[in-house]
């Protein structure tokens, strides 16, 4: 195996074995009412976050969806 492939596979290997992260930054105001609001549904503050994360997410992508449909003319 060529010195490069071994480069690239072991590049790779650590890209793969990486936690995927993201980084949410909240206002003062939004942070306190998060946090009161988890406080009462007794969940954790980063779960709410991360709730409200993949909801973004989830609606992002169907917009993205809904616009290529009706792009393609469907």
């Amino acid at each position: 195996m060529k010195q490069c492939d071994r480069d690239s596979q072991t590049r790779l290997e650590r890209t793969m074995d990486a936690a995927p992260q993201i980084m949410v930054t909240l206002s003062d105001e939004l942070l306190a009412h998060l946090r009161k609001h988890a406080q009462e549904m007794h969940i954790p503050l980063r779960w709410l976050v991360a709730g409200l994360v993949c909801d973004t997410f989830e609606s992002g992508k169907e917009k993205s969806d809904k616009n290529r449909a009706a792009y393609a003319g469907v």
